[in-house]
């Protein structure tokens, strides 16, 4: 499993250089590595330089939001491009689907489409610990960059997370726009095309 390492570049948010250059040594992150664009990390780095991220913060924003408000389709290149591209939320789901693995390979997702209604279902990979419910919010913020930017603007109408929440859920409800519920029975996404 490799990210890329674009990915990471969020995580300096709120940080000094050297706390930063500290926790990319701690996860066998190099300096050279940061100088290629196209330059790919483990999931196990993922992981390290997640779970020092969520160690570290300090803050009472989600951190998963912060980042969610730095992503945008550059950060997902062309096939960002593609599924913003999508003439709809089937189309776009379609393309996101087959390519998951590209945009996050620590989540699985299904979806099924009923109209202009879709229900979209998450699974966060068991071998991320402690940083797959943050995970799991950071996927479904770049979710909703994508539907921001689709030709048809499908609507988050409801978010549910399986895991607790740490932070109130009116941080949550103001970013997606959306009711979000936590401790349900799964991680679930239900939009509305307009």
């Amino acid at each position: 499993m490799l990210f890329p390492i674009n990915y990471i570049a969020h995580l300096a948010t709120g940080r000094s250089e050297k706390e930063y250059r500290e926790m990319l040594e701690k996860a066998g992150i190099s300096n050279v590595d940061l100088l290629n664009p196209l330059a790919k990390i483990t999931g196990l780095q993922f992981k390290k330089i997640s779970e020092l991220s969520l160690l570290a913060y300090q803050g009472d924003y989600p951190l998963s939001l912060v980042l969610g408000e730095d992503f945008n389709i550059s950060t997902h290149g062309i096939l960002g491009l593609a599924i913003i591209s999508s003439k709809n939320i089937a189309e776009a789901l379609h393309v996101a689907g087959q390519y998951s693995h590209l945009i996050m390979p620590a989540i699985h997702f299904d979806f099924k489409v009923d109209g202009k209604k879709a229900s979209i279902t998450l699974e966060h990979n068991a071998n991320f610990g402690v940083s797959a419910n943050y995970l799991m919010e950071v996927f479904v913020c770049v979710i909703k960059e994508f539907f921001d930017q689709i030709k048809d603007k499908p609507k988050i109408s409801c978010i549910e997370f399986s895991h607790k929440n740490q932070f109130p859920e009116i941080h949550y409800k103001n970013y997606f726009g959306a009711d979000v519920k936590f401790n349900c029975s799964s991680n679930k996404i239900i939009v509305l095309a307009e």
